[in-house]
């Protein structure tokens, strides 16, 4: 999945390569690996990312077994808390 700022600021994630789960960045050049908590974690895992209004970048995802969000501005990146799961 992609999401772009602007052609010189984009966001990539998608299938992981083995255990890891990549988050990439353009730069207008080039796509590198960005870090963000929790990379390389077994189980976690990034796989859809939306960019706002405000440029801040919405990846959805699991980690810990639980279905989360990682929210972030391209140099710092927090997790959410759990989203809830309602019982059948």
């Amino acid at each position: 999945d992609v999401a772009g700022v602007c052609a010189t600021a984009a966001w990539s994630v998608g299938l992981p390569a083995g255990d890891a789960s990549p988050l990439l960045r353009w730069d207008g050049a080039t796509w590198r690996q960005a870090s963000f908590p929790g990379r390389g974690e077994a189980g976690v895992r990034l796989e859809s990312v939306a960019v706002g209004p405000d440029r801040r970048v919405w990846i959805c995802g699991t980690r810990g077994g639980a279905a989360r969000l990682l929210l972030g501005d391209g140099k710092r990146w927090t997790w959410l808390d759990p989203l809830p799961v309602a019982s059948a």
